[in-house]
């Protein structure tokens, strides 16, 4: 019979078995372990700030069966306390390449650290480094910005609709008024700056009818400050995010913000 050290280094040379130990290595926050596995990582490299994050959050995966084709492996994996975005998801058809070594299989970091599929390569990827797990870190407070907004501008189109499709509110009370129709508060405090008083409703649109904005799609709603004091926070200074009147948001350019449609 395989002692269990035996049976683990037999695991660890199978794709699927580096898989299995990447995984293992991240819930139990063993940094040196889980950068082993990533293809191309150098020990050296500064990575205080994604170890610390790691030990913090206690983020734990749990991966479900494991199917191989060539050098993709697919799964689904349950995530809980992810960095950034916390809380439990389960997700689908999760996929990683892995590529075999000298020392063994290891995982390929993804290109993209923010694909919702690749979740074990976006890992290895910040593993790489400080510097890609700050890109990460940045996008991901991004992403958060981007659906805060896309709620808080879909609150306010209920809140019109439940009267007479009219924005009853200022830029004073519009967050008052459309707080009973958010799922949670807290979403008006940006992740980005840190603050609950950046998110500006449009005071051009107070009192108007839904059908008096000629342009919805292109008037602005909610702003991340208020129009001639627009923060960006972004690109390094060069990008806000823009709710717009028809419910969708977008991050723009300071060119674009420029030119943005204030008035109904």
């Amino acid at each position: 019979m395989l002692s269990a050290a035996l049976a683990l280094a037999i695991a660890a040379d199978t794709p699927e078995g580096a898989l299995r130990d990447f995984v293992a290595s991240i819930n139990r926050a063993d940094i040196p372990a889980a950068v082993k596995l990533v293809d191309g990582s150098d020990p050296k490299s500064n990575r205080e700030l994604i170890t610390g994050m790691l030990r913090e959050s206690k983020v734990k995966l749990t991966l479900g069966p494991i199917t191989r084709k060539d050098t993709v492996l697919t799964f689904d994996v349950n995530v809980t306390d992810f960095p950034f975005v916390g809380g439990e998801e389960k997700m689908k058809a999760s996929t990683v390449n892995v590529v075999q070594r000298e020392d063994g299989w290891k995982i390929v970091a993804s290109k993209n650290s923010k694909d919702p599929t690749g979740i074990v390569g976006g890992l290895a990827a910040m593993l790489k480094s400080d510097e890609i797990f700050q890109q990460a870190k940045i996008a991901a407070k991004k992403s958060a910005t981007l659906s805060n907004l896309k709620q808080i501008a879909l609150a306010t189109v209920s809140y019109s609709m439940d009267n007479r499709d009219t924005l009853k509110m200022t830029s004073k009370d519009a967050k008052t008024k459309i707080a009973p129709y958010l799922k949670d508060p807290s979403l008006f405090k940006d992740p980005t700056l840190e603050r609950d008083d950046v998110y500006i409703f449009n005071g051009l649109l107070a009192g108007k009818s839904v059908d008096s904005i000629k342009a919805p799609a292109e008037t602005v709603l909610w702003s991340i400050g208020p129009k001639g004091a627009l923060l960006f926070p972004f690109m390094n200074g060069q990008q806000t995010i823009i709710a717009y009147a028809d419910g969708h948001v977008k991050a723009v350019s300071r060119e674009v913000a420029a030119k943005l449609r204030w008035k109904p």
